[in-house]
């Protein structure tokens, strides 16, 4: 990262009161604010964002890897807690609606367990069915007459009524690593839900992965009441769990590289303080802003009389060329990462956007863009840092294994590196050459020629068995 944006990113994180937030680690709270920004966008109305002046659209939402134990109780306390305490408090008011709506109705079977038929009784009212007995009357259906009304319909859900609320009613849900997914899909609220899924140990992951992949992706149901259901994906687990995932083959690691990783550690960079004496004024209260904040979205989102999206107005053609130029930039150290992180920036104008306008912001309170794109920059950066020190530390824990099988194999007569890989599986020959030099040079072995090696220990032997060797030859 440049001094530039070091600054920018030191500002906006002494404005929100990152550190605080953070318990004092400047990453931590850095990462919870990034949590809290993504949450509001995954919990906000399907199809929220950013609106250009020109009408485009760009949609906003990201999954999340935390990984370290402070980031991952953080996360647990300030983000998931709250959010289950609302699904669970919604599902208590749609129980208690339902207890009313049965006892107000004896007449009516009682279909308080079967949420699924009572919303096929019930799927459509008088009016809307008005509405499609009018598109499929004879005396309309020809092209021009019925394309139009359709086309019309198909850009918003139909209005949902409250038993539909109730059947498909789950916004927030948190499973465990063994859990099914598949009946999120009948149950989620307008096909969006936000899945936390807490990891224990790495199988887990490769366990989940496909489920986890499915949802973010777009998975549908079958039958009378099908939908498809494209959400986001919040996984907490200790950083071992992680560096496995990724140094791991198929699924486990196809997962983890498709979500923003907010990792604790020192792999860098590190964000600094504000240049002292500050003029910037801080927010006051960034946690009761956050808690505002999402609760607006858990308003938008259950207002089945306005079931549209949030949209916050924001020229960003130019701030979205600028991001993915950078992200372009760091797809050789982590592949994929244009298309994980390509609304990354964009989730974090909005849900900081959402915490700034909760409440009523302090006199002199400013700040700018260049500071969330320095934010952004900076969780790029570290994932990069990561998953680099991950990998290095695998690459160095095989070399370690492959220097004990070669030390174990020198151990009694010499060898050639052709010798060598013909023993050792998975070895390749420039390989083993590069290792035996380096093993060398730190005094475990001996070359004896051009072409045999020994280890160290057995010198004394491989002595006398080269001098024999030449006085027998």
């Amino acid at each position: 990262m440049t001094p530039q944006d070091n600054r920018h990113l030191n500002d906006l994180l002494h404005i929100f009161g990152a550190p605080r937030l953070g318990e004092g680690d400047a990453v931590a709270g850095a990462n919870l604010l990034a949590a809290m920004a993504a949450s509001i966008a995954n919990i906000a109305p399907p199809g929220s964002g950013l609106k250009a002046p020109d009408g485009e659209k760009l949609t906003v939402g990201a999954s999340l890897l935390v990984s370290g134990s402070h980031g991952t109780s953080l996360v647990a306390e300030k983000i998931l807690s709250g959010l289950g305490d609302r699904q669970n408090n919604l599902n208590s008011h749609l129980r208690t609606h339902l207890r009313t709506h049965v006892r107000n109705q004896p007449d009516k079977p009682k279909a308080a367990g079967n949420f699924e038929a009572e919303a096929r009784a019930s799927f459509m009212d008088h009016h809307y069915n008005r509405t499609l007995e009018g598109l499929y009357a004879p005396g309309d259906f020809h092209c021009h007459g019925v394309a139009k009304p359709w086309g019309g319909m198909l850009r918003q859900p139909a209005t949902a009524d409250f038993e539909e609320m109730r059947d498909r009613h789950v916004v927030f849900v948190a499973k465990g690593a063994t859990g099914n997914l598949a009946d999120i899909v009948d149950l989620a609220h307008r096909g969006r839900p936000l899945l936390h899924i807490e990891l224990d140990k790495a199988p887990s992951f490769s366990r989940i992965g496909r489920q986890c992949l499915d949802v973010m992706d777009g998975r549908g149901s079958s039958g009378f009441n099908s939908q498809t259901v494209r959400g986001t994906v919040i996984l907490t687990g200790p950083s071992s769990i992680l560096g496995e995932a990724m140094r791991a083959e198929g699924v486990a690691g196809l997962l983890a590289s498709r979500m923003l990783w907010l990792v604790d550690g020192n792999a860098g960079p590190e964000p600094g303080e504000p240049a002292a004496p500050t003029k910037l004024v801080a927010l006051d209260a960034p946690g009761r802003r956050y808690k505002g904040a999402m609760e607006q979205a858990w308003g938008s989102r259950l207002d089945h009389r306005k079931p549209g999206p949030v949209m916050l107005e924001c020229d960003f053609h130019s701030l979205q060329a600028r991001w993915i130029a950078f992200l372009k930039t760091q797809d050789a150290t982590v592949p994929g990462i244009t298309g994980t992180a390509r609304n990354l920036l964009a989730t974090l104008i909005f849900g900081l956007t959402q915490m700034v306008g909760s409440t009523r912001t302090p006199k002199g309170f400013s700040w700018s863009m260049p500071q969330i794109e320095a934010l952004a920059r900076l969780l790029v950066h570290r994932m990069a840092n990561a998953r680099s020190a991950m990998l290095h530390s695998e690459q160095s824990a095989r070399k370690l294994v492959l220097e004990q099988k070669i030390l174990m194999r020198l151990g009694g007569d010499p060898l050639t590196v052709r010798e060598l890989t013909r023993r050792i599986t998975r070895l390749p020959a420039a390989y083993c050459l590069e290792l035996l030099e380096d093993m060398e040079a730190a005094g475990k072995l001996l070359r004896i020629d051009d072409r045999l090696w020994q280890a160290r220990q057995s010198t004394n032997s491989a002595s006398s068995s080269a001098r024999h060797l030449t006085l027998e030859a």
